[in-house]
C-alpha cells in the first residue's frame, strides 16, 4: 500500500528544478497525483509603478500566470507523461494559500524543499515558509534536505513510548508505520528511538539516593522497552528488521544525536500542540530537533488536530451563510 495518494509540493522560484525534481521522484513512488504551488507574495513595490491599486492587483496577476506558464514548462522538462499533474500559482501570503490548497484539495501530503540546512537552518527556521507549514498543515508535512539527491538509505523513526494515552498511541503507530512503508520503497535500514526522561533526577538523586534512584529508572526504562516492543509489533515495522533504541536524556539532544550516529537520511516524527494557547505550536522537542535538521524531515501532527487555517475557512464559510441568510430575508 501506498502512504500517499495525492501531494501538494510547494514549489520556490529560486530552488524550481531541484524541487521538482524531489517532488517528482516521491510522487512516482508512489504512484501519487502531484500538485505543484507557488505564491506569489503581494509587492508594495508594485505600487510605484501604478497610482491604482486595481493595476497593481492585475500586475501581480500577470506575474502569477507567467510564474505558472514556467513551472508548466520546466513540469514538461521532467515530468513522465503518466504523472497526474497539476500546477497552482496565486497571490498571497505563501504558507497560508498553500495550507488552505492542502485542505480544499484534500492532500494527504505537504511536500516543501528547506534550505539552510544544519547551522543556517537553525537561524532560518523561525518565521520560514517551511516552520508555518509545518505548524500550520493538516496533513503530514515533508522537508527535503535539498542536498540529498541519492534517495534514502537510513531511516530514523521518532517515537514517544513512555506515554500511554490512545491520541500518542495511534500517533506513534502512524510514525511507524509510514516510516516502515517508505523504508520499504528505498529498501532502507529502520531505526527506532524513544528517549526516556526521569524528571527531576538530580534533586531526587540527593534527596533518595543513588541505589533507589537507579532502581526506579530501570523499571521505568523496563516498562518503556515493553511498550515499544507493542508498538513495533502492532505496526508494519514488524515485518522489518528495526535497529531499536531506548535512550536516557533530554529528548531533542537524543533524537538529534542518534540521527547524526546512524548518519540518517530521513527522520519520522510527530509534532504536539502546547495546550492553552489558541494556534497550533509545534512541542518543544519537535521546534528543536526540526530547528537543527541535518536529513530531510517527515513531520506528523497528532489525530485531532485542526489547522488555524481550517477554523478560518470553516468561520468564513459560517459567516457567508449568515449573511446571505440574512440578505435573502431582507429581501421578502
Amino acid at each position: 500500500m501506498k502512504p500517499f495518494g495525492n501531494i501538494l509540493a510547494y514549489i520556490e522560484p529560486a530552488d524550481q528544478v531541484s524541487s521538482l525534481e524531489h517532488a517528482v521522484r516521491l510522487a512516482s513512488k508512489n504512484e501519487a497525483r502531484l500538485t505543484l504551488m507557488n505564491v506569489v507574495k503581494p509587492s508594495m513595490a508594485l505600487l510605484g509603478l501604478t497610482n491604482a491599486f486595481d493595476q497593481t492587483d492585475r500586475l501581480q496577476r500577470v506575474i502569477a500566470e507567467d510564474q505558472r506558464r514556467r513551472l508548466l514548462d520546466l513540469a514538461g522538462q521532467h515530468c513522465d507523461r503518466s504523472l497526474l499533474l497539476d500546477v497552482i500559482v496565486i497571490v498571497g501570503d505563501q504558507a497560508h494559500e498553500t495550507v488552505q490548497q492542502a485542505v480544499i484539495g484534500d492532500h494527504d501530503l505537504l511536500f516543501a524543499t528547506a534550505d539552510g540546512f544544519g547551522k543556517r537552518f537553525v537561524h532560518e527556521l523561525p518565521g520560514s515558509v517551511s516552520s508555518s507549514l509545518l505548524r500550520l498543515s493538516p496533513c503530514p508535512v515533508w522537508l527535503q534536505n535539498p542536498h540529498n539527491h541519492n534517495g534514502f538509505n537510513r531511516i530514523v523513526a521518532a517515537i514517544d513510548a513512555t506515554a500511554d494515552d490512545e491520541v500518542n498511541r495511534a500517533l506513534n503507530l502512524r510514525i511507524l508505520g509510514l516510516a516502515s512503508t517508505i523504508a520499504r520503497q528505498e529498501s532502507a535500514s529502520l531505526h527506532v528511538v524513544s528517549v526516556v526522561n526521569a524528571w527531576m533526577e538530580r534533586p531526587l538523586r540527593i534527596k533518595m539516593g543513588d541505589s533507589v534512584i537507579d532502581g526506579m529508572t530501570q523499571r521505568y526504562e523496563t516498562l518503556v522497552n515493553e511498550r515499544m516492543d507493542e508498538l513495533l509489533s502492532k505496526s508494519d515495522a514488524r515485518h522489518l528488521e528495526v535497529q531499536r533504541y531506548v535512550i536516557r536524556g533530554n529528548a531533542d539532544e537524543r533524537i538529534r544525536q542518534t540521527v547524526q550516529d546512524v548518519k540518517a537520511d530521513l527522520l519520522v516524527m510527530g509534532t504536539q500542540s502546547r495546550t492553552g494557547l489558541p494556534d497550533f505550536m509545534l512541542g518543544s522537542t519537535a521546534e528543536s530537533v526540526l530547528a537543527e535538521a541535518s536529513c530531510s524531515v517527515l513531520a506528523i501532527k497528532p489525530e485531532g488536530f485542526v489547522s488555524p487555517v481550517e477554523r478560518e475557512m470553516r468561520d468564513t464559510t459560517i459567516l457567508w451563510d449568515l449573511d446571505s441568510e440574512y440578505n435573502l430575508l431582507g429581501s421578502q
